[in-house]
């Protein structure tokens, strides 16, 4: 393991089943949450594969959580799970990302604080959330004072995010990014992307999705134009 190993306690290290095509590893994180661990498969002559799982799928303390390397990436027809193949890598190299020290900033409401650590953890909702309440100085959960700077910073963390977990099959992230980028308050406005966005998830069998298109089909039309 490289890169902040204090932070991740590895044990029980052993294959998933007898198929051998995950590995099985009881994870406990001693000193409180992280953002990601991140990994990476390869041989003596190059890559296989790597990836990362989001800090928020554990639980700081002193209790265990068993994760798989390579997770599994889709359940294919029969019900067998999709699992990128690394049968032929020799050597697993883990690195732990920690949360920012400024992932939440000093002196605000105690509503931000839990928000501000799944933002950072990778919870695409919560850095929607602080965007915009930073932007607007307000929100569901409370008042907070408007700043362009921490608006700025948790909308883009919003966007990269967003861009990422959908590309990974997370539906109603794409509907949220789509809807943003069509608005432009908490993404930089792009009609046409946002709803390319909308769609994706429409196709990937969103209700919510598809009933915003036929609410929207003259504006999606015009944009065509």
């Amino acid at each position: 393991m490289k890169e902040h190993a204090d932070l991740v306690s590895f044990s029980n290290w052993r294959w998933k089943d007898a198929e051998q095509r995950q590995l099985a590893v009881e994870v406990k994180l001693p000193k409180g949450p992280i953002a990601f661990i991140r990994y990476d498969f390869n041989t003596a002559d190059g890559y296989v594969a790597s990836g990362f799982l989001p800090g928020s799928a554990f639980v700081a303390g002193e209790a265990t959580q068993t994760a798989f390397f390579p997770p599994a990436t889709g359940v294919a027809a029969g019900g067998k799970t999709i699992v990128p193949d690394v049968s032929q890598a020799t050597r697993l190299t883990i690195y732990v990302d920690p949360l920012p020290t400024d992932a939440v900033p000093a002196g605000q409401p105690a509503w931000v604080g839990p928000h501000a650590t799944a933002c950072e953890q990778g919870s695409v909702p919560d850095c929607k959330t602080l965007a915009a309440a930073y932007r607007t100085g307000r929100s569901d959960e409370g008042a907070v004072k408007a700043d362009e700077t921490l608006a700025t910073h948790y909308r883009n963390r919003f966007v990269a995010l967003g861009q990422t977990t959908c590309a990974l099959g997370a539906t109603e992230t794409c509907f949220l990014l789509g809807l943003a980028l069509v608005g432009g308050d908490d993404a930089p406005k792009d009609p046409d992307r946002g709803v390319a966005f909308v769609q994706k998830a429409c196709g990937m069998g969103l209700q919510a999705a598809c009933d915003w298109q036929v609410a929207n089909l003259d504006a999606i039309q015009a944009l065509a134009e």
